[in-house]
Parts: C-alpha cells; sequence; structure tokens
C-alpha cells in the first residue's frame, strides 16, 4: 500500500495503475459532467475524460464510496475498514472517493442470495460507517475516473474481495 502525501506524484505515473485500467470496459461511458453520458467509447479514448463508466451491466468490478466532506481520506483507517484499492481527493474541495476494486467480479443479474446480502451488508455498513454520501456500483452510473488530473491519489492500495472487507466487519453489529 502506497500513502501519497504530497501531489509530487505526476498524472503520467498515476496512469499505470494496472489493476484499475484493467477493470474499466474496453466500451464505457463517459462525460465532462457526471450528469450527462455520452455515448460507448473505446476504453482509451474514455479514460480522457473526469467521470466514467467503472463497471459492465454483468458484473460489479469496482465499489465507489462518495465521502462528501474534508479530510475524509483516511477515515475507513480511524473505523479499521478494509484499506481501499484507491482513495481519491478532489483538488477543489477536499471531498474524497473510496474505491474498492476486485479480485473477482460480482455477478449482478446472477447473483445467488448469499452473495447479494453479503455484498448489501457490507457495502451498507461500510457506508454507514464512514459517512458515506453514496455508494456506486451500477453500471449506469458514471463515477470520478481515477486516472483523471482533478483528483489527488492520496492512497494506492491492492483489490480486495468481498470476503476481506467482510472480516473487518466481525464483531460488530454486522452478521454473516
Amino acid at each position: 500500500m502506497n500513502i501519497i502525501t504530497s501531489n509530487n506524484q505526476s498524472r503520467q505515473d498515476l496512469r499505470s495503475i494496472p489493476f484499475y485500467k484493467e477493470k474499466i470496459p474496453n466500451k464505457t461511458r463517459c462525460s465532462e459532467d457526471k450528469r450527462f453520458q455520452l455515448e460507448l467509447f473505446d476504453k482509451e479514448f474514455a479514460l480522457q475524460f473526469p467521470y466514467i463508466q467503472e463497471n459492465i451491466p454483468s458484473y460489479i468490478n469496482i465499489i465507489d464510496f462518495d465521502l462528501d466532506y474534508e479530510d475524509s481520506a483516511f477515515a475507513w483507517q480511524a473505523k479499521d475498514l478494509q484499506a481501499p484499492s484507491l482513495v481519491l481527493v478532489n483538488k477543489t474541495n477536499g471531498h474524497s472517493r473510496y474505491k474498492y476494486i476486485l479480485e473477482e467480479g460480482i455477478p449482478w443479474n446472477k447473483k445467488t442470495r448469499a452473495t447479494s446480502k453479503l455484498f448489501y451488508d457490507v457495502t451498507g455498513f461500510y457506508k454507514d460507517i464512514i459517512s458515506a454520501d453514496k455508494i456506486t456500483f451500477k453500471q449506469k452510473n458514471l463515477c470520478p475516473n481515477a486516472l483523471h488530473k482533478n483528483y489527488d491519489l492520496a492512497l494506492e492500495g491492492n483489490v480486495v474481495s468481498l470476503s476481506q472487507m467482510a472480516e473487518c466487519l466481525e464483531g460488530r453489529r454486522y452478521k454473516k
């Protein structure tokens, strides 16, 4: 895990985050404004935009938590949760985005009841405990592009599994 405390890392360095880039769909939507989606584009073109579609219709590969408060980059640590794969900090307002990049995608249309319950329990708990404004995982939603210049990278971790995220909930109000 790399904790990045300054703006010294260049955008070119950030373009080498392979585990983020490989999870982005080959054809994806993108936009300058998250309220308006453009048509499907090739991944390389789409990665130039500040907002991008991170998941495909059939799988959840990236879970994105939106923390709309300043100094939220390390709230996960204070709450003893699994480290995100990436923590982005908005240069304008200091708000953060946690991106949990999953080792294996979670089937969206074919989820078993157990996987579905675990997914919603874990993401709901994380949302509550870190006071996230929202969670984005559905393919139709646009999220901040981790490779875009509008965001500083505060943490570069590793891919995670849903079970790793759940392990942090042991002994808390969460029940498996």
